[in-house]
């Protein structure tokens, strides 16, 4: 068997990561709510929301989405701009 280089979008759908890595790869595409992450990843909804509750806080930041009650998760500097719209 040879190793392949894995394109970092296609690391989220990469089911020999980590489910915590797999989040955290999903997000590098930009803010992403629970169920933009579900449907990235392939993952559960609660191994989605367990996991979050690992990362934030510390590497990952959660904000209120633009309905005023989605939150939205993603790196810091991603939840730092204005224009905060998850995929």
């Amino acid at each position: 068997m040879k190793a392949e280089d894995i394109a970092e979008s296609d690391k989220a759908a990469e089911e020999t990561l980590s489910a915590a890595e797999r989040v955290l790869a999903a997000l590098k595409k930009g803010p992403a709510t629970v169920k933009d992450l579900v449907a990235d990843t392939g993952l559960s909804t609660g191994t989605i929301r367990n996991r979050l509750s690992e990362l934030v806080p510390g590497k990952l930041e959660a904000a209120e989405g633009p309905d005023g009650r989605t939150k939205v998760y993603g790196y810091p500097d991603d939840l730092s701009s204005s224009s905060l719209t998850p995929r």
